[in-house]
């Protein structure tokens, strides 16, 4: 029923260090195929959005997802909550805390 989705981000001293993670216009492409695969599901992206899609996340959530973990994760830290808040507005969305 719920999908949290975490994008690939290398971080110095992994092993995946020197990965490239998808380009953002591939990122919103899958989105959109999980949201034709997983109708009904609650998507929402998670880890990685910030470096990954840097200024296309309004488009990643315009690409069919429910919605964006806000704040920091485990291991990166996220933008600030006022951002994403004023990106959800932008958008005509509301947002909620859960």
């Amino acid at each position: 029923d719920s999908v949290p989705l975490n994008i690939f981000t290398p971080i110095p001293g992994t092993p995946f260090a020197g990965g490239d993670p998808p380009g953002p216009m591939e990122i919103c492409r899958i989105f959109a195929v999980l949201r034709l695969v997983l109708p009904h599901a609650m998507i929402r992206v998670c880890a990685g959005r910030e470096s990954a899609l840097r200024d296309m996340q309004a488009f990643a959530l315009a690409s069919g997802l429910n919605g964006a973990m806000i704040g920091g994760y485990l291991t990166v830290a996220g933008r600030p909550p006022d951002r994403d808040r004023q990106m959800a507005a932008d958008l005509g969305r509301t947002y909620s805390v859960k």
